[in-house]
């Protein structure tokens, strides 16, 4: 985010209660000069979530470790565009609707960033596929496959 001009730049907001290992987080944010740019809301509450979701351009989630990522699939159920990590849960839950990179390879986040900002094809293709993706993910179908999960280990 820091690597675009200020001109260029949409507000950034980095949601959620402040995790293990933030001070740097936020220390970069003042040292870059970026404090009027991201916003820094702390825990948005259940019922206000969507609203944040609908009203983002993009979702961007660059999580090093996710047991399963919902917030990912809570802003592809949304119609927002997500771009997300490729390792862990995160391939499974946005493959074929967003896109998926390396956690640590800056300048593919900033590239993936640059294109979603600039193409409006692609957010547009992007929060369609998201949607139906998100509808896959049912309560029935979670049950389902689970159950098959214990039949194949009991079998």
């Amino acid at each position: 985010y820091a690597q675009f001009a200020p001109h260029e730049r949409l507000p950034l907001v980095l949601a959620g209660g402040k995790g293990w290992d933030y001070e740097p987080i936020f220390a970069a944010i003042g040292k870059n000069g970026l404090s009027d740019s991201i916003l820094t809301p702390g825990f948005i509450p259940s019922d206000d979530i969507a609203l944040w979701y609908n009203s983002a351009e993009v979702f961007l989630y660059p999580s090093v470790f996710e047991g399963f990522g919902l917030p990912v699939l809570e802003a592809m159920a949304c119609g927002t565009p997500v771009i997300t990590s490729n390792v862990s849960s995160l391939p499974e839950v946005a493959e074929g609707a967003g896109m998926t990179l390396p956690p640590h390879e800056v300048d593919a986040w900033v590239a993936a960033l640059k294109q979603a900002y600039g193409d409006a094809s692609w957010r547009s293709q992007a929060s369609t596929a998201g949607l139906s993706k998100a509808a896959q993910f049912t309560w029935e179908e979670t049950a389902r496959r689970t159950i098959e999960s214990y039949q194949r280990a009991l079998a």
